[in-house]
């Protein structure tokens, strides 16, 4: 069995399956030396584990002085993460992260970064989202945007984007690796997106990381909240991973471009994100039928309604509601220049502790 083949294997043991095919290893040999295939070999992915520095130098049988260097290169190509204290654990991203972040993390007009998101669309086209997407357990949330919400509805920390940023120790943010990678490979899908102000939030360790090597940079309290601010204002939907504790990112999501719309749109998955638990109401009597509200849906959740008879109408009924559609982002609330729209509670949304934990739940829930 070659090199390149068992570091298929290796990546294969994802909890988000890897395909088999062309894209897949023209991606692991572009991005790959066989020295540093022979490295990764011996490293845990990031969804299993970590492995200290002398662990991998046993593990690969390469000498001391060659794994120091390997490392680095892996780091700077975004391939490997460092954790615990003064980095002396490794991990190797998934294949997952490697092709909807981290490779993506910043936005280089370079050949390896245009061939990567080529190749990242082809397997897309080839039927990608189907790994991606195959369980029941949504990795990702729609977190709604506070101030949407009627004024008895309370939020669960998990839930508020802005208590997720302010209590990180350390905040980076960087470009929308979606964004960036459909600027790159352009499917005429995509080619309506518009949004320029996306983003994602890292905290913690994968700051660290993503500001030593791929471009992201730090950010305070004060700014990041103004980056929420443009991002309501813009029409972005909060993200975020589907966990409760120490949640690891905040995304700021193009309706368009998004992975996750994306699949929700081309699939009919509703499984590919999981709606926040709220769900808007109209009041009628201040509502003026501009239709606002519809207008940036990212899912197509609202509807036109054809208006009432009568001179003297309200349009009570002038945009209808699809259920099923609706993620609870609070777009339509932050939308309505009347005010006409507040976000209650539909349903509490089942939710699992930590990072593990919502990969061990969508393994477990897998339907194919």
């Amino acid at each position: 069995m070659t090199l390149f083949r068992r570091l298929y294997l290796h990546y294969a043991a994802a909890p988000v399956r890897v395909p088999d095919l062309a894209p897949t290893h023209r991606i692991l040999a572009l991005l790959y030396s066989p020295e540093e295939a022979a490295l990764a070999l011996g490293m845990p992915l990031v969804t299993r584990g970590r492995a200290s520095i002398a662990e991998l130098e046993h593990a690969s049988g390469l000498a001391p002085e060659r794994v120091a260097p390997a490392l680095s290169s892996m780091m700077a190509k975004g391939l490997v993460l460092a954790s615990g204290r003064d980095d002396q654990y490794r991990s190797l991203w998934d294949f997952f992260f490697l092709m909807t972040d981290v490779s993506f993390a910043r936005l280089e007009n370079s050949q390896p970064q245009r061939e990567l998101a080529q190749l990242r669309e082809q397997l897309w086209q080839a039927g990608w989202s189907h790994d991606l997407f195959a369980s029941d357990y949504p990795f990702a949330r729609v977190l709604p945007y506070e101030g949407t919400l009627e004024q008895s509805a309370a939020l669960f920390e998990h839930e508020r984007a802005a208590g997720i940023v302010n209590t990180a120790e350390a905040i980076a943010f960087m470009s929308s690796a979606c964004h960036v990678a459909a600027s790159h490979a352009a499917p005429a899908s995509l080619q309506s997106c518009s949004h320029t102000t996306g983003g994602y939030f890292c905290f913690n360790a994968s700051a660290h990381y993503f500001v030593a090597h791929r471009g992201a940079r730090y950010v305070d309290r004060a700014e990041a909240g103004s980056i929420l601010e443009a991002a309501k204002a813009s029409g972005l939907v909060l993200t975020a991973m589907n966990q409760s504790e120490r949640i690891p990112n905040v995304c700021l999501c193009c309706p368009v471009c998004c992975i996750h719309f994306r699949e929700r749109r081309e699939s009919g998955n509703s499984a590919a994100i999981a709606q926040s638990g709220f769900q808007p109401d109209f009041a009628s009597a201040d509502c003026e039928g501009c239709g606002s509200c519809a207008d940036v849906c990212p899912t197509s959740a609202l509807v036109r309604l054809p208006p009432s008879q009568g001179a003297e109408q309200r349009p009570s009924a002038s945009v209808g509601l699809l259920r099923d559609a609706c993620v609870g982002c609070g777009l339509c609330a932050v939308a309505c220049p009347e005010g006409a729209v507040t976000l209650h509670r539909v349903e509490s949304v089942p939710i699992e502790k930590t990072t593990q934990d919502a990969w061990r739940a969508f393994e477990a829930q897998r339907r194919w």
